[in-house]
């Protein structure tokens, strides 16, 4: 009984955890530089609004992942570029795999929304 309440919380915190970040939106840039391949690891840079707990959380849970790097810079109060370098994964679907997991539902590129879904064909047509 314990294990399942157990699981039962961990279900609740990883919702909420979800839920605190599918509100953010990263925007990314419609060029080449925006994501790239160099041998077996893959770049991603991308902007953000979000408050500094925010970007905490994003970071905590980045750590939590051997393969992953996420290095963020703030510009202005709110905004900050984001690089996620994700070593032996050179593909956009795990780019994709991984905004999933961040929380993250849509992202902006020209001004559109779009479902995260369409992150790695968005990707691919960059490179």
């Amino acid at each position: 009984m314990k294990k399942i309440v157990l699981n039962i919380l961990l279900l609740a915190v990883a919702f909420a955890a979800t839920g605190q970040s599918s509100s953010l939106k990263p925007v990314i840039k419609n060029n080449k530089s925006s994501f790239a391949i160099n041998g077996t690891t893959s770049k991603t840079i991308f902007q953000l609004v979000a408050s500094d707990k925010e970007i905490q959380d994003l970071k905590k849970q980045a750590a939590t992942m051997s393969n992953i790097k996420l290095s963020v810079n703030k510009q202005k109060t709110g905004t900050h570029t984001c690089e996620l370098s994700i070593n032996d994964r050179n593909d956009a679907l795990y780019v994709q795999r991984i905004f999933s997991v961040f929380g993250f539902t849509n992202f902006i590129m020209d001004g559109a929304e779009k479902p995260v879904t369409e992150l790695a064909a968005t990707l691919i047509k960059l490179k």
